[in-house]
């Protein structure tokens, strides 16, 4: 009686330590999907920057930062009422491609160049400080290539805040 008792816990004891075993192997996978979709959702914003020059503004209106201790090249200044401004540069966002070619890696003067290499306009992809933060404290290296929400912005072509629209006389003016 002893030996089927014991035999029968015994038997009782490996089933639950295969359920056991089996339980962790779904919680790990479920852990692994959900960062999995953390980090590869389109969770992370991401802009393409169409920036032209205007006539009357001189630049695109904004400074490129980079930092030491910071891998990566930045928005440092977005001027009010300029080309940046109004193609939806953002104070402190990242950039991560320069008229389609990753700026990771490059240094500060050759991202100034690729800036310039295209006369009168330039497309500059994008994310915002959250996003980048974001992945920086979760170690996701962020690139093109998992940014799937890119949403477009293109400069008009003219200055928006300048441009004046004809004025209408109020006032039914006769001729003599």
């Amino acid at each position: 009686m002893f030996l089927v008792f014991s035999c029968t816990i015994h038997i009782l004891l490996k089933v639950v330590g295969v359920f056991v075993c089996y339980l962790s192997v779904l919680v790990y996978a479920l852990a692994a999907a959900v960062m999995e979709h953390a980090v590869t959702s389109s969770n992370y914003e991401a802009r393409l920057c169409h920036l032209k020059v205007w006539p009357d503004f001189a630049g695109y209106g904004f400074n490129l930062h980079a930092d030491r201790a910071t891998p990566g090249q930045f928005v440092g200044k977005v001027d009010e009422a300029s080309p940046a401004e109004a193609a939806g540069l953002r104070l402190n966002d990242r950039i991560m491609e320069v008229n389609g070619h990753g700026v990771d890696g490059r240094s500060h003067a050759d991202v100034v160049a690729d800036i310039k290499s295209v006369i009168g306009e330039v497309r500059l992809l994008v994310v915002d400080s959250a996003t980048d933060e974001a992945c920086r404290h979760s170690g996701v290296v962020l690139s093109s290539s998992c940014l799937t929400n890119i949403q477009t912005i293109v400069c008009p072509d003219s200055n928006p805040y300048t441009s004046v629209a004809p004025v209408q006389c109020r006032h039914h003016c006769a001729t003599h």
